[in-house]
C-alpha cells in the first residue's frame, strides 16, 4: 500500500487494528478536510450553489459522510459523480455538465491522485470547472492554464484552481 485515503474501505487491510497479515504504507485518513474543502469553494466563488463532488464509491464513506453535511450547512446542492475509471471520469463530467454544476471538489483517492489526474485537470478545465483538490498534485497540473490559490490547514494543505475566463 503506497497511500491511502482509507484503507479499510479501500480494502487494503480487514480493519486498522487488526490489518490481517503485514503491510507498510501510509494513510491520509482525513474526512473533516473534505468539508473544509467545500467552505473554501464557497468562500472563493460568489454565489456557488450546486457543487459536483469527484468520488469513488468504494472508497468515500468517511469523506462523503463529512461532505453532505457540510454541504448542507453551506446551502450547496452536492452531486455525486462516481467514477473508478477513465470511462466513468468521462461519465461524470457530462453528468456535472448536465446537472449544471458550478464548481468541482474531488475526494482524494489513490487512483484519481496517481493515474487520472491529468485527465480530471483536463477535464476540469475543459468544462470551465473551478476545482477544489486534495491533493498538490492535481494543482501542480494545472499549471499556466489555471490560477490558483493555496489555503494551508493543520493537517495538510487543500488546493483550489480555476481555468482564466
Amino acid at each position: 500500500m503506497a497511500v491511502s485515503g482509507d484503507p479499510v474501505a479501500s480494502g487494503f487491510v480487514a480493519s486498522l487494528a487488526q490489518t490481517g497479515g503485514n503491510i507498510t504504507g501510509l494513510t491520509i485518513i482525513s474526512p473533516e478536510l473534505s468539508g473544509k474543502r467545500l467552505e473554501l469553494l464557497k468562500e472563493v466563488i460568489p454565489g456557488l450553489s450546486r457543487v459536483g463532488v469527484l468520488r469513488a464509491p468504494k472508497a468515500h464513506g468517511p469523506a462523503w459522510k463529512e461532505v453532505g453535511p457540510a454541504g448542507r450547512t453551506l446551502g450547496l446542492k452536492l452531486q455525486p459523480l462516481d467514477a473508478e475509471n477513465p470511462d466513468d471520469l468521462i461519465r461524470a463530467f457530462e453528468a456535472a455538465k448536465k446537472g449544471r454544476v458550478e464548481a468541482l471538489l474531488t475526494l482524494p483517492y489513490a487512483l484519481f491522485n496517481r493515474d487520472y489526474r491529468t485527465m480530471i485537470v483536463e477535464l476540469a478545465a475543459k468544462n470551465r470547472l473551478p476545482a477544489m483538490y486534495g491533493v498538490r498534485s492535481f494543482w501542480r497540473l494545472a499549471g499556466s492554464r489555471a490560477m490558483g490559490r493555496t489555503k494551508r490547514t493543520a493537517t495538510g494543505a487543500s488546493h483550489m484552481s480555476w481555468t482564466k475566463s
